[in-house]
């Protein structure tokens, strides 16, 4: 096998949540860095538009700001307010820096990764992608509001995120989230599809035993797909 081609590491494009940055993301994924320090690099990015208000008091003391958000949600309207924005923003970056392998998304940021795997099937008009799409999508804490009107050309365009999607896909998301019953909800269990549900909460928790296995072997699956080879962790250094 050629060298260069076993060596390639997976790209791994990083859609923060609502009020994060990628100091936050860069935290919650360090565990994951640190494992799949050979074979995955993790991109994150941060979304375009500021926050101005204080979202989350933990997050704000813990992390510098800015803090920023893909879209804010209009209860009057329903409308996402500044999704087709954040699509134009994230396409024009992968057009500048892809392709990515795959796509990872958290909370808010789980939408923009749907509607980046899902790019070729809209009647929405946007930006072209110059490059391939994502190969896998892993989604963390993915919500869906039915009320919400993401797409505001077409509203039924958003029931499409909620169907079968032609990638592998990775949904990870916890037994202790409030949001639970909207996550679950929101599982497409079709496809090519993976699904683990941990003892936490609402975020990228450091995973342990049988989920991290599951989750490593997502990412193996994926690495043999593109590379034609598997990895070799090792789970001894990620002190689980």
């Amino acid at each position: 096998m050629d060298s260069s081609k076993a060596a390639k590491k997976l790209t791994v494009l990083c859609l923060h949540g609502f009020f994060n940055n990628t100091n936050v993301v860069n935290h919650q994924l360090r565990h994951y860095r640190q494992l799949f320090g050979k074979y995955v690099r993790f991109v994150p990015i941060n979304a375009p538009f500021e926050c101005e208000n204080v979202f989350d008091q933990a997050i704000a003391r813990m992390f510098k700001a800015p803090f920023y958000s893909w879209y804010f949600y209009d209860p009057s309207t329903r409308e996402c307010r500044g999704i087709e924005e954040s699509v134009e923003y994230v396409v024009d970056y992968i057009n500048n820096h892809g392709p990515f392998d795959g796509v990872l998304g958290f909370s808010q940021g789980t939408m923009m990764a749907r509607i980046l795997l899902k790019m070729n099937e809209f009647k929405s008009t946007f930006p072209k992608l110059e490059v391939d799409l994502p190969k896998f999508g892993v989604i963390f804490s993915g919500m869906f509001t039915e009320r919400a009107r993401y797409f505001p050309q077409y509203d039924e365009d958003c029931l499409k995120v909620l169907t079968e999607f032609q990638q592998p896909m990775l949904y990870v998301y916890g037994d202790k989230d409030p949001l639970k019953q909207n996550i679950e909800g929101a599982l497409v269990k079709e496809g090519d599809y993976t699904i683990i549900k941990h003892d936490y909460a609402h975020n990228i928790p450091k995973l342990k035993y049988d989920d991290l296995e599951e989750f490593a072997r997502f990412f193996d699956r994926m690495y043999y797909n593109i590379n034609g080879e598997n990895m070799e962790l090792e789970f001894s250094d990620f002190d689980i």
